[in-house]
């Protein structure tokens, strides 16, 4: 683990101020073409550098000096290339002969090295925002070919359960992670949850099953060169990919596409596709990436045109080098959002700010923030699974579920800050201080703007176990030794409810 490269949300919105003018200007163009559209993520190794994890090249150099170890200098193959991590581990296999060595080497067994999910640490990664994307129904499921649980961990702190919960009905707040040909074959009823494919296994899953047979645990580990061509002809996952490469657009996340089950395999299925339908009707594969040059992208990405060059103004490709790929993808749901709440917002006369830094503020930091109390505030909003879940896990409340209450409290959020003498325009940094509250230290009391009609918040923040729900339930998302109140409405009329207290709090009090 790299723990230095853990970044938090505020870090990556700083990150996406860096993106060039013409990169934003791509991005929103291209959450114009994700728009209702299908979506798979595929997400390659460069997706988990956010997440801490070393990357396969620096794996593969430590694979490498292991390999040397066990060989006298001289028998050494001068040819394997240190940065290949598929011919090493061939060189290990046929040295050791079992794939067992292989995994050893590898340090997969090891829990201090490929640490579980709920070791990670707090941070905000790709995986975080997918997990986001997944609330709002924008994905269903994803395909990784990592090893590592980072996916597992971001998925649990916006959250989302990997365990044997029953969903919720009014979006996903459970994941199915099939990382073996026996998950991938269970008869389990999928509905309600999203589904993540780790086409190449995991470090988590291994160490379950190693514990009942080892040598077939560590055959769910993919990283020799006969393994990788294996899952061309029978891979568990490889029909899983080809059902969903037919009807979804890629989106290609910190992927290089080196490895060439994937490249040849989705080229086979782009053939496929055109076969059936030959004019392209948009790009079936776009990509989010560091580099300058990766020509296998650039021609995949060709491929999912049916070798045509994109239209003028189409999206095929983001770059994100000198930022991170979180922020771009940060920036892309943002995008999405935006589309997606244009008509409730422009009901309620608001409009989003054009700056990268306030348009994220707001709807990555504060509106999340406003709409987890007003869901959890409002005892009629959900069914009783859905908000069972949320209350166990909190996480991230999708601003697309009833989306005039998430335009609501943006609307009301610029009235009580314009009444507090705040600018209209709030930084990322302001939204995320005071955990999402709007601070008044004169009077020491902070406002939570949460755009539901007064009635129902007195009704359930009136004393007793329901306030105390609420109480318990957010306790350490309030600012200490603060009076919380908690706002009501849209702003036209500021009424509230302290939450300590339960008591009303007038117009006038605002002052």
């Amino acid at each position: 683990m790299e723990v230095g490269r853990q970044k938090t949300l505020l870090a990556h919105i700083g990150e996406a101020v860096k993106l060039s003018a013409e990169e934003v200007e791509r991005i929103g163009q291209l959450a114009k073409q994700l728009h209702d559209k299908a979506v798979l993520p595929v997400v390659g190794a460069g997706a988990s550098h956010d997440c801490g994890v070393r990357l396969a090249k620096e794996i593969a150099g430590d694979l490498f000096e292991a390999y040397k170890e066990m060989l006298a200098p001289e028998t050494v193959d001068p040819n394997i290339p240190r940065e290949d991590l598929a011919r090493i581990a061939d060189a290990i296999y046929l040295k050791d002969g079992t794939q067992s060595r292989v995994v050893k080497e590898l340090g997969i067994p090891d829990p201090t090295v490929w640490l579980p999910a709920e070791e990670m640490g707090p941070h905000f990664c790709v995986y975080s925002v997918l997990a986001r994307m997944v609330r709002e129904r924008i994905l269903v499921d994803a395909f990784g070919f990592n090893y590592d649980c980072g996916a597992e961990a971001a998925l649990c702190s916006e959250g989302i359960a990997t365990g044997d919960v029953k969903p919720g009905q009014q979006w996903i707040d459970r994941a199915r992670i099939v990382a073996d040909p026996a998950t991938n074959t269970d008869f389990v009823m999928n509905k309600g949850s999203f589904t993540l494919f780790k086409a190449n296994g995991c470090a988590a899953k291994y160490r379950e099953l190693a514990i009942r047979d080892e040598p077939r645990a560590a055959e769910t580990i993919v990283v020799r060169t006969e393994q990788i061509n294996s899952w061309k002809e029978s891979g568990w996952s490889l029909n899983q990919f080809r059902s969903r490469a037919e009807n979804h657009i890629l989106l290609l996340i910190g992927f290089a596409a080196e490895d060439p089950k994937f490249s040849v395999e989705l080229r086979q299925v782009l053939k496929g596709v055109y076969k059936a339908a030959p004019k392209a009707e948009g790009p079936r594969v776009v990509a989010i990436d560091r580099a300058k040059q990766a020509l296998e992208i650039d021609g995949l990405i060709r491929d999912g045109l049916n070798g045509s060059p994109p239209a003028d103004g189409v999206v095929t490709r983001i770059r994100t080098e000198g930022s991170t790929s979180t922020a771009a993808l940060s920036l892309l749901l943002t995008e999405m959002l935006a589309l997606a709440l244009s008509d409730p917002l422009e009901r309620e006369g608001a409009t989003l700010p054009s700056e990268v830094d306030a348009r994220l503020a707001l709807l990555t930091v504060s509106a999340p923030a406003m709409r987890r109390w007003s869901y959890l505030v409002d005892s009629g909003s959900g069914s009783l699974i859905q908000r069972a879940n949320q209350i166990a896990r909190r996480g991230y409340v999708p601003l697309t579920h009833v989306p005039e209450v998430s335009a609501r409290s943006i609307v009301a959020r610029r009235a009580v800050r314009q009444r507090l003498g705040q600018p209209e325009i709030e930084s990322a940094e302001e939204a995320a201080r005071d955990h999402g509250f709007l601070v008044d230290r004169r009077y020491g009391v902070a406002y939570m703007p949460i755009g539901i009609d007064h009635d129902t918040l007195t009704a359930t923040c009136r004393p007793g176990s329901e306030l105390e729900m609420v109480r318990s339930t957010l306790s350490d998302m309030c600012p200490p030794r603060l009076g919380c109140i908690l706002v009501s409405g849209d702003g036209s009329e500021l009424r509230g409810v302290n939450l300590q207290t339960g008591k009303e709090v007038s117009d006038g009090q605002f002052d």
